[in-house]
């Protein structure tokens, strides 16, 4: 395979991706100790911490927390009784005035027997989640669904509660998994199968991790747990995740899920996280808004399950974490096109210190394990005039970590990144790169000829405007294109197999078809070569009437109409 570029995504947005569950509601277990509480969530690294406010000493105690450790919190409603869902939700304006809240959650596995036994349950939480969702986009504040805790039966498929409510997708901005992955089976495989189940109960939204753990009392080893931290911490960037919450900071009446003791010290998984965090840390001034760059790199010696990550910080290094949860041991190669002053290998699990150093060097052999490793490259000092603008924003480059906003080129906007989710993002006629790194956006390419990189679950984009090309990492999304002659794009990725449609209906608005699918085949066409189709539209239905392009799909040696219409909608 020859080298290819990749673009990086922000160290600072991986970073904020990270988060832990705490109980400093329930005031022992060590959440008593507010100070050591303070001192474990600054040890880890992690912006984001997930609790329930449920009186107004919780409040305070939250204020001092976010105020000492720099998070924010997400609010979910306690599992217990209707009553005590109403009251904490009462305390969500308050926490909002705050300023100290990324997020509320509905109810917290309310199918559970203790929430039964005091008179709640799915239905009812399932009604509640419309009062939460109302309350809190009255205060601008993004909504997670109810979680799910119960109902795994074989009759149906394992797949828990998740199906048993409906779609609450009009209630909920994410879905919401909670992971729990059994002995022997990877963080990936788990995260992936959650993650599904999840979209049973929120179809159209992509999906938070709200909890993840390891209970060392079921047989995880310490050392087990730690490795599986740090594969999860990147399986769920990969899997489209928004946020992934470690369950728990501490050990508490649910078992040994802990990831640091009591007294503040770190168990081995809060060494590796910590480590992680501190090698990615991007202090720069503008670390959460400058544009990343590309790096064209090869890896050669791959077994098929091994995953990458390219990460950059503001300083203008690149980190790549790569990790292979199921080949075992197996050395692997990653080599430059150029060289660089110095690639460097780092095991967050057990140091912040590198491992080795080739200097002046094109490439770097390591022994991929169990684990994710991270490699650091670090370019040839540039001109000081290149290093000077790396260090300032781009002003033509648009780089933000916004949920459900607005984001529109300006005049002469070249590049567009997004972090976040549920934002429209639209391209202008000097648009050449629209990147969105999470799910559920809608992304118009505008008249020019932008290169659109997606990732994540139910992405909408809306092409025909100009010569786009979509690169479709992601799964479920939805490719909409617009009149037939304005524009051909170009597909890259395997996304008639990733669950993605094709919505044909804007484009055949303006033709003569009259929606009789018996003569679908006289307005869309389907022709192959020997590595791509094409997708052709003609207005007229005429065997003699002129034909557009609209589409080309890589990766696809021989596609047949049938095949393109059982993924598109008309």
């Amino acid at each position: 395979m020859p080298p290819s570029a990749s673009v990086a995504i922000l160290a600072s947005a991986f970073i904020n991706s990270l988060g832990i569950n705490t109980h400093i509601d329930f005031n022992r277990y060590g959440y008593q100790d507010l100070a050591v509480v303070e001192k474990s969530l600054t040890y880890l690294g992690v912006p984001n911490v997930r609790d329930s406010s449920e009186s107004i000493a919780d409040l305070q105690s939250w204020q001092a927390v976010a105020q000492s450790a720099g998070v924010k919190f997400d609010d979910f409603m306690p599992e217990g009784s209707p009553a005590n869902m109403q009251n904490t939700l009462s305390l969500v304006g308050r926490l909002s005035t705050a300023g100290i809240l990324n997020y509320v959650e509905g109810g917290n596995e309310e199918d559970d027997s203790y929430a039964l036994s005091m008179g709640n349950g799915l239905y009812y939480t399932a009604y509640f989640q419309q009062q939460l969702y109302q309350l809190s986009h009255s205060l601008a504040l993004p909504v997670i669904n109810m979680s799910f805790g119960a109902g795994w039966t074989p009759v149906n498929n394992w797949q828990g509660d998740y199906g048993a409510v409906g779609d609450l997708s009009p209630y909920a901005d994410y879905g919401n998994a909670h992971t729990y992955p059994g002995l022997g089976r990877t963080p990936n495989w788990t995260m992936q199968r959650l993650n599904g189940l999840a979209t049973l109960a929120a179809k159209s939204r992509p999906v938070i991790t709200t909890e993840i753990g390891w209970n060392e009392a079921q047989g995880f080893s310490q050392s087990d747990v730690a490795k599986s931290v740090l594969n999860a911490a990147f399986d769920g960037w990969k899997n489209g995740d928004i946020k992934t919450y470690f369950y728990a900071l501490y050990d508490d009446g649910a078992g040994r899920f802990g990831l640091m003791n009591q007294d503040g010290t770190p168990k081995p998984a809060g060494t590796a996280l910590h480590n992680l965090t501190a090698l990615l840390a991007d202090t720069g001034a503008n670390g959460s808004s400058f544009a990343p760059g590309s790096l064209q790199y090869q890896l050669s010696g791959a077994f098929g399950e091994e995953n990458s990550i390219l990460i950059q910080k503001s300083d203008g290094t690149y980190w790549m974490s790569i990790w292979d949860e199921e080949d075992g041991e197996h050395p692997i190669t990653l080599t430059l096109t150029s060289s660089v002053s110095q690639i460097q290998l780092f095991d967050p699990l057990t140091s912040t210190n590198a491992i080795q150093t080739v200097s002046n060097a094109t490439a770097l052999t390591v022994d991929l394990i169990d684990h994710p490793l991270l490699i650091h490259v670090i370019p040839n000092a540039p001109s000081a005039t290149a290093a000077a603008s790396a260090l300032t924003p781009a002003q033509n480059v648009i780089t933000t970590l916004a949920n459900n906003s607005t984001i529109a080129s300006d005049a002469g906007t070249i590049g567009i990144y997004v972090y976040g989710s549920g934002n429209v993002i639209t391209g202008g006629s000097t648009t050449k790169i629209i990147q969105a790194f999470k799910g559920g956006n809608t992304i118009y390419g505008g008249s020019g000829a932008a290169a659109i990189h997606i990732a994540g679950s139910n992405n909408r984009i809306f092409v025909g405007g100009g010569f786009n090309s979509v690169a479709d990492s992601g799964t479920n999304n939805t490719i909409t294109f617009g009149k037939g002659g304005s524009g051909t794009t170009a597909i890259y990725g395997y996304v008639l197999n990733q669950g993605d449609t094709f919505d044909f209906s804007p484009l055949l608005a303006g033709t003569q078809w009259t929606g009789d699918p018996a003569t679908i085949g006289n307005f869309l066409k389907v022709t192959n070569t020997e590595s791509y189709s094409i997708v052709h539209v003609d207005p007229s239905g005429l065997a003699s009437g002129v034909t557009y392009p609209v589409a080309v799909l890589y990766g696809y040696a021989y596609l047949t109409l049938p095949a393109l219409l059982a993924h598109s909608a008309l």
